[in-house]
């Protein structure tokens, strides 16, 4: 797999939407990834927002208490229509946007879709920068900018127990940049196999991607180029071969393509035991909860 995208020049929301750039459409195993920066376009996104977002996007966007929170939100979803308009040759605003239904509750907040499309996309953001990657099989996104010290002894218990054994390992100025390795990957790969954080985050180990690091059976984890000091994960899933593969990126230490792993399986995630989802504290110090 060779994700395919130039994310050192992020994609822009254009003034007038005649003049957004294509997107390739994402053939098998080449998932399509672009890089938004809410400073440059969501000045742009704001005004297109009003014609292209729909009530349950809305909803959402209204929902967020803090007005940075909702002007990336609604950046986000604004640029991923524009995106998606074009590979699917509709009027962003005419997309039937949609969730499947949750793996663990059978709720309507599973993977997002474009209804009657068998295209797949992802979304993810930190800060002020969103990651979207478009595939032809179920894929996950994710960004993270690296976790404090503070954050690290916080969630390390989120973890699988030999991927905290190796970062009990390390020294401790580099655990914060190795424990976010391993969250992007976890949190794109959950994404990916459309569980989310429903499932058991100890349940699973998806490595670093360095040397000598085990990952997930069936999952190769490298890296692609990326122009910031954040982590960024596109996991992909070839349900015809059973296998999955998936790309990550620093700019600091990370600069190759993910490749797709030659053997093992990668099985449908169950959801965790209990009525109530599962709750951990987060790569960024705070409780969270899935589902």
């Amino acid at each position: 797999m060779t994700p395919t995208g130039d994310l050192t020049s992020p994609f822009s929301v254009p003034e007038d939407l005649s003049s957004a750039p294509a997107v390739r459409r994402p053939a098998a195993g080449r998932p399509v990834v672009r890089l938004i920066d809410a400073d440059e376009s969501s000045r742009a996104a704001a005004r297109h927002a009003p014609r292209l977002l729909g009530p349950e996007e809305w909803t959402r966007a209204v929902a967020l208490r803090r007005g940075p929170d909702r002007e990336v939100y609604v950046t986000a979803h604004v640029a991923l229509r524009i995106l998606l308009g074009p590979l699917l040759k509709r009027h962003p605003g005419d997309l039937p946007m949609g969730r499947e239904a949750c793996h663990g509750c059978g709720a309507p907040h599973g993977r997002p879709v474009v209804r009657g499309s068998r295209l797949h996309f992802s979304l993810s953001h930190s800060g002020r920068l969103i990651l979207v990657a478009f595939a032809a099989e179920p894929v996950g996104v994710d960004i993270e900018q690296i976790a404090s010290s503070q954050a690290v002894e916080q969630a390390r218990d989120a973890l699988h127990p030999a991927e905290r054994q190796e970062l009990d390992t390390l020294p401790e100025a580099r655990r914060p940049r190795v424990f976010t390795d391993i969250w992007t990957r976890k949190e794109a790969y959950l994404k990916m196999l459309g569980s989310g954080l429903l499932r058991d985050t100890r349940l699973d180990r998806v490595g670093t991607g360095r040397p000598g690091s085990t990952g997930v059976t069936g999952a190769e984890l490298t890296s692609v180029p990326v122009p910031s000091d954040t982590r960024r994960l596109c996991a992909l899933r070839c349900p015809s071969e059973g296998r999955a593969v998936g790309a990550g990126g620093d700019r600091e230490v990370l600069a190759a393509i993910g490749c797709v792993a030659t053997s093992g399986c990668v099985r449908e995630a169950r959801p965790t035991t209990g009525s109530e989802p599962a709750r951990f504290v987060g790569p960024r110090g705070r409780m969270r909860a899935s589902g």
